[in-house]
């Protein structure tokens, strides 16, 4: 990950950044060792504002995410403490424990 980084830049596009934050917009371009060179053209995330997404697309995209990042397990309680959020006079300290505590891969 650490040797990708270094061959990642960004640039931001006055285009796209005067529509922030009512827009979310980004471009994504991949060059090749070989020249080939790959873009997506103006993109909005799923999930923006003008994308929503309903809960278990959410969950599913989370998922998504998630799977080879965190432990099954991780990825499973991360599911609960956020359902728990708000239910049952459930506290905010479990989650921010979990989320903030060590990372387990």
């Amino acid at each position: 990950m650490l040797r990708l980084s270094h061959l990642i830049r960004t640039e931001e596009h006055d285009a796209f950044t005067s529509r922030f934050p009512s827009r979310r917009i980004a471009d994504v371009s991949i060059e090749l060792h070989d020249g080939r060179r790959f873009d997506s053209g103006p993109t909005q995330a799923l999930g923006d504002p003008e994308r929503p997404l309903g809960a278990d697309r959410v969950r599913q995209k989370f998922r998504r995410f998630a799977e080879g990042v965190c432990e099954p397990g991780r990825t499973q309680e991360l599911e609960q403490r956020v359902n728990e959020l708000g239910a049952n006079d459930a506290g905010i300290a479990p989650f921010l424990d979990l989320i903030l505590g060590e990372i387990r891969i």
